[in-house]
């Protein structure tokens, strides 16, 4: 790594069962849509023709006029 070098020692392995497909059937639902739902937007960001046009300010308003005291 950016660190240096690192040396790591296993000293137990245990094997954990993965989840029940019910389980995480929701989970994977919603990782599908928000992964399809990405993919779109970064093809149509790559098929888009973006245009940059500068428009003047609008001038600022005149400043009401103020009545005089007598």
């Amino acid at each position: 790594t950016q660190f240096g070098f690192h040396i790591i020692k296993v000293d137990d392995k245990r094997d954990k069962a993965a989840p029940p497909f019910d389980g995480v059937k929701e989970q994977l639902k919603r990782y599908m849509v928000q992964k399809s739902q990405q993919d779109f937007v970064l093809k149509l960001r790559e098929a888009a023709k973006v245009e940059r046009v500068e428009v003047a300010a609008p001038a600022a308003p005149a400043a009401a006029p103020v009545p005089e005291k007598k």
